[in-house]
């Protein structure tokens, strides 16, 4: 719990340092509600869910664990194909449908960390008070984390770490609950995607230079083709 909490909430403020970065300062705040809406949707899902899912409450918290890693680096990869303009949001209408686009593609992993969190709230209802108290410790040690790992890693970089701690929260579950490996499609797609982490690692500056977004001062021109390998960006 305090893994996936932990990864959610550093994956949030990353978003915002992204945003900043490739887009205009104000599209920043937008994650706030970005996050809103994948936590939202998930509430959603686990109520509507609720008989159909307690049931089987340790597979849907595993599957929610292994598709949240990949889900990270996978939704902001997919997200930059859309090729959102913001100066053009005002006179073409179609900006608004790839802004929407973002907005649903980047919620997704808030989506499977808010199941992981609320199944297990749920299924585990007799020991509200420690995971509550371990979601609280996992989010503060996230967002700490997250502010001390960009000095030292690219934002995308530091993307790929959210997914591994990701990945970590599965191993760490599959552990706790005792459970024996089998071959469920989630699982079996988390393995297959853990070769697409290496990714943001090539976004590195050719000859080991410095980066300029790694600084808090860079501009968005001067940051943005480290930021992102494929073109467009966001």
């Amino acid at each position: 719990m305090a893994l996936v909490s932990c990864a959610a909430l550093a994956y949030e403020l990353l978003l915002i340092r992204l945003f900043s970065i490739i887009q205009w300062h104000h599209f920043a705040y937008m994650v706030i509600s970005l996050a809103l809406i994948g936590l939202g949707a998930s509430g959603t899902f686990l109520a509507l869910m609720r008989k159909q899912l307690l049931v089987r409450t340790r597979q849907v918290f595993v599957n929610c664990l292994a598709l949240f890693g990949p889900a990270t680096v996978g939704c902001y990869a997919l997200a930059q194909q859309v090729g959102f303009n913001s100066e053009e949001i005002f006179w073409n209408p179609s900006q608004l449908l790839r802004l929407v686009s973002i907005y649903l593609l980047l919620a997704v992993p808030f989506f499977f960390a808010g199941c992981a969190v609320g199944i297990a709230l749920m299924g585990w209802h007799k020991n509200i008070p420690r995971l509550y108290g371990a979601d609280l410790v996992g989010a503060g040690i996230g967002s700490i984390a997250l502010l001390i790992t960009l000095t030292v890693v690219l934002p995308l970089q530091a993307l790929s770490l959210i997914a591994l701690v990701g990945c970590l929260a599965l191993l760490v579950a599959l552990w706790e609950l005792r459970l024996r490996w089998r071959a469920r499609p989630a699982l079996v797609f988390a393995l297959i995607a853990l070769p697409a982490l290496v990714w943001p690692w090539q976004a590195c500056p050719p000859g080991g230079g410095p980066c300029p977004c790694r600084a808090g001062t860079a501009t968005s021109a001067e940051a943005a083709p480290y930021v992102s390998a494929i073109e467009p960006i966001i």
